[in-house]
């Protein structure tokens, strides 16, 4: 006689992956990746980084769910290291986010929403 175990796992919604996004709208013909986004696995950390040494600004703003809103910038162009946020332990969790390329003159091309 055999025996057969079976186990089933499974990640809570909330610890389930990590999460990127970018934008796409840089270079002389507006194809390559100006920045992307990320947000942790935990959803409770998010960074903002810059791919170009362009003088433009990469930002992405993210809710939490309790409907509260920050932005997180990288400051310092292409240069070594991306913008962190919120400052802390993110709580309640960051439930969704968007990428923005800043172009200067109040033009941003941004991405819709996407859930963390």
């Amino acid at each position: 006689m055999g025996a057969a175990l079976l186990m089933i796992t499974s990640a809570s919604p909330a610890q389930a992956h990590y999460s990127t996004y970018n934008v796409r709208a840089c270079g002389p013909i507006s194809i390559q990746e100006c920045g992307y986004g990320w947000v942790s696995s935990d959803h409770r950390q998010a960074g903002a980084c810059d791919s170009r040494d362009d003088g433009r600004g990469f930002y992405l703003v993210f809710e939490k769910h309790d409907g509260r809103r920050g932005v997180v910038r990288d400051t310092n162009d292409h240069a070594t290291g991306c913008g962190l946020g919120p400052p802390g332990l993110a709580t309640p969790a960051i439930a969704r986010y968007y990428v923005c390329s800043d172009r200067g003159s109040n033009a941003h091309i941004c991405r819709p929403w996407k859930t963390s």
